[in-house]
């Protein structure tokens, strides 16, 4: 039995409380009670002036209110079988039940005891009183002037304890400065990868700048350095690339475990296409389904994605005849990772002799240095919370002025929003000294990036145009003679769609974006058939109109006899 007390070694209540650091966080040791000792010998009690020894080293750091359930815990740390320090958060219950049970949890752990002191061991914990309470959080993010990270720890008087999974992705290596010259400075010129990480920072600030959760999809088929462009956005919060591949309740909970911060996704093909749409809808909508009797415990969750993949979003919809809607459209958004330059993702290789020596140097970096910046950024933005983010918002309204926002269309607009956020953070976090980057680059590879979505879409309208066409009038056409009403058929039998003039039909809008557009975004076809004559826009510029069917005025989509100004006939497609 150990003994020997060394005197500046030991902590005891009230007249001797100290600071220690358990695992990179400091706690403040007190309310020990005056009958135990504890020192780097271990776990004392005092009886008749010596020392039993109990335990190794172990303290009560602070009782933690559980912020879902509302109960009260206990934070302990002890040393284990290997003197490393081990924090862990025992319900009130666990601990104050029982000597056997709360001495089974503690060795569960790996904290050492004398099989005979379990009771005095009890006593002990349940005598302390320390000063410290923590609230404890089910997830990661913003907490007032709070940023609790997704590693976990400690962040104020926030516990949150992340599972080992995640913790994985959150390492560090090397300094700031070190990330700053040999990362970031890489990035620079290179639209793509300024961007790519300025998506990060933004995930970092979503909820301080009201921003939404959004998917930047990279996209090409050819070996662009999509990959590359992930892992080195990867590097401002550590290390490692993320899977879609993963069931709906598992994706749920690792997006809640990413909130206020990024999810970087390898590979979208890891996806069955015939889930594609329903993955979008979920990531982008920041909330899980409710669980059969669990109605107000959905996970949720708010952040971007960065998703790299061989193929754009919407051709994959579109193949899988899923329809991409207006909702997520403006919230998964495509961008080629071709920058244009012929050197894939890359606009400017640097000194390097091609761009295979350029992203080989960047993935060696990569892989030398990360994990640094996120922290700084976000240890930075809590030290100022006001400041940072009126700034914020400053450097966004200036994006959307540049790229002259009030000429967009709504949906370019809302997209707008989601590219001016990301510029913002990229901005922010160069203001604050992290990048290194030149302020007005930043605002360029944004812009790049949006002129490239731009451009996507372009080529998609008039692949929605060719398609809505050929679908609606060959549909229309077969169900002419049967479906509505017309002179020849005043009254059709069964369920019908509406009623035909000629070459014009007033279809019920239920009918046309569920029936007509089937497979297709109804919205976006119904904006493309307006722009092009093709469905006459009422006075008001709604595209429905009021018709009388039946004896009742309804709302309707006019579709006129312009649609029809092809050979197409009905022998075509009886």
């Amino acid at each position: 039995m150990n003994s020997d007390l060394t005197t500046n070694n030991t902590l005891r209540s009230l007249n001797e409380p100290t600071t220690i650091d358990i695992n990179g966080d400091e706690y403040l040791i007190n309310g020990i009670p005056d009958n135990f000792v504890v020192n780097d010998g271990g776990l004392y009690q005092i009886v008749d002036e010596s020392y039993i020894y109990i335990s190794a080293q172990i303290f009560c750091l602070g009782y933690v209110k559980n912020a879902e359930h509302k109960t009260w815990e206990r934070k302990i740390a002890f040393k284990d079988f290997e003197g490393q320090w081990q924090s862990i958060v025992l319900p009130m219950n666990e601990t104050s039940s029982s000597a056997n049970k709360l001495a089974q949890h503690l060795s569960y752990h790996g904290l050492h005891f004398v099989e005979g002191q379990k009771k005095k061991l009890y006593d002990y914990v349940l005598a302390c009183n320390p000063s410290q309470r923590f609230i404890s959080v089910n997830k990661p993010g913003w907490y007032g002037d709070t940023y609790v990270s997704p590693k976990g720890g400690l962040f104020g008087r926030y516990i949150y304890n992340a599972p080992s999974n995640m913790q994985q992705f959150y390492q560090q290596s090397g300094e700031l400065e070190q990330w700053k010259n040999n990362v970031a400075a890489l990035c620079a010129g290179n639209s793509r990868l300024m961007f790519s990480v300025s998506v990060v920072f933004c995930s970092l600030i979503l909820p301080l700048i009201d921003g939404q959760c959004c998917v930047f999809h990279l996209y090409n088929k050819s070996s662009t350095g999509k990959s590359s462009a992930l892992k080195l956005a990867m590097s401002v919060l550590g290390k490692g690339l993320m899977t879609w591949h993963t069931t709906d309740n598992a994706l749920e909970e690792f997006l809640q475990r990413l909130n206020h911060s990024a999810g970087i996704f390898d590979e979208i093909a890891q996806l069955p296409k015939n889930k594609l749409s329903e993955v979008i809808y979920m990531v982008c909508n920041g909330e899980g389904r409710a669980r059969f009797g669990q109605t107000d415990k959905r996970n949720t969750w708010l952040n971007n994605c960065l998703s790299s993949g061989e193929f754009s979003i919407k051709s994959a919809l579109t193949d899988s005849k899923q329809g991409l809607y207006e909702g997520q459209e403006v919230r998964f958004v495509d961008i080629c990772a071709d920058a244009g330059e012929g050197h894939g993702v890359l606009d400017d290789i640097h000194n390097y002799p091609d761009s295979g020596a350029a992203i080989e140097a960047l993935n060696c970096a990569v892989d030398n240095y990360y994990g640094t910046a996120g922290q700084y950024f976000t240890d930075e933005v809590m030290s100022d919370k006001e400041l940072c983010t009126s700034l914020a918002l400053d450097f966004r309204n200036e994006f959307l002025e540049k790229i002259n926002v009030s000429e967009l269309d709504s949906i370019e607009r809302r997209v707008a929003s989601n590219f001016a956020n990301v510029v913002a953070a990229g901005k922010l976090a160069t203001d604050l000294g992290i990048t290194g980057w030149p302020l007005d680059e930043v605002v360029w590879a944004g812009e790049e990036c949006f002129r490239s979505w731009q451009d996507s879409r372009e080529n998609s309208e008039a692949e929605v145009l060719e398609s809505a066409v050929t679908t609606i009038q060959a549909k229309l056409m077969r169900a002419s003679r049967n479906k509505f009403i017309s002179q020849d058929n005043p009254t059709p039998k069964g369920h019908y769609w509406g009623k035909r003039e000629g070459n014009n039909y007033f279809i019920f809008t239920d009918v046309f974006n569920n029936t007509l557009c089937a497979g297709m975004d109804f919205q976006k076809v119904r904006r493309v058939l307006v722009n092009h004559g093709y469905i006459t826009s009422a006075s008001d510029r709604r595209d429905t109109v009021l018709k009388r069917i039946d004896g009742t005025v309804t709302r309707c989509v006019h579709v006129n006899e312009t649609l029809f100004n092809t050979s197409l006939s009905f022998d075509d497609v009886a």
